[in-house]
């Protein structure tokens, strides 16, 4: 296992790292089995990231993080093209809860996502090209993959090792079933993100579906 701080070795059972002096969590698994996994992020829950939320809908006309239940989640603020951190999430408090950042090196990164004291928890890579049907991965920050996103009638982030589909996302007018129950002014510019595994962290999946846009904006 490795520090999720500095990523030097650990002992197994240790507490703190010998390295950087810092606690060491106690891990679930998040996309790989628990033989295999070695680092989990430590994400605040708040109530953007609560896992009674298997529904979030993202209305690009004002950028609000909306609730199945039609409560107001969240804001998300995209930055200009030459900064680089091209977004930012706030919950409804208007607190900071999630940073996406570009990377430059080395090429196969994408993206970055830091909570909001800055801490890597995850990244962004593009597939090979060889890969038809895999778009992006998503992995730690220590290169263990998590994730794929994969395109079918939407785009459904599935796991590594069990092959499940953990959420799914994409206009919310190809989510026929959903789409119907909802009073939506303008839904071709309105995104649904659909949690279908309630232990996935969301604040993973929520940055990686913004990261997945923006890329499909050219935010690069």
């Amino acid at each position: 296992m490795l520090c999720e701080y500095c990523g030097s070795e650990l002992e197994p059972g240790a507490r703190y790292c010998e390295n950087c002096g810092r606690k060491v969590h106690e891990y679930q698994s998040i996309g790989k089995s628990t033989q295999t996994q070695i680092y989990i992020p430590i994400t605040n829950q708040t109530t953007l990231f609560d896992q009674k939320n298997s529904l979030y809908i993202i209305d690009k006309t004002n950028n609000n993080i909306i609730s199945e239940y039609n409560e107001e989640l969240g804001k998300i603020i995209f930055k200009e093209k030459f900064f680089k951190i091209k977004c930012k999430i706030y919950d409804y408090n208007a607190d900071l809860v999630l940073l996406i950042s570009t990377v430059l090196l080395p090429k196969s990164i994408l993206y970055s996502i830091s909570d909001a004291k800055g801490m890597e928890i995850a990244r962004i890579t593009k597939s090979s090209l060889s890969s038809i049907i895999t778009h992006f991965y998503i992995e730690s920050p220590f290169k263990e993959k998590w994730f794929q996103i994969v395109k079918t009638s939407n785009y459904k982030i599935k796991s590594i090792v069990k092959d499940d589909t953990v959420a799914e996302f994409g206009r919310i007018t190809t989510f026929n079933e959903i789409f119907l129950d909802f009073d939506i002014v303008n839904p071709n510019n309105v995104y649904l993100l659909k949690i279908n595994d309630k232990k996935v962290d969301r604040a993973i999946i929520i940055g990686s579906y913004l990261a997945h846009y923006m890329f499909s904006l050219g935010y690069k």
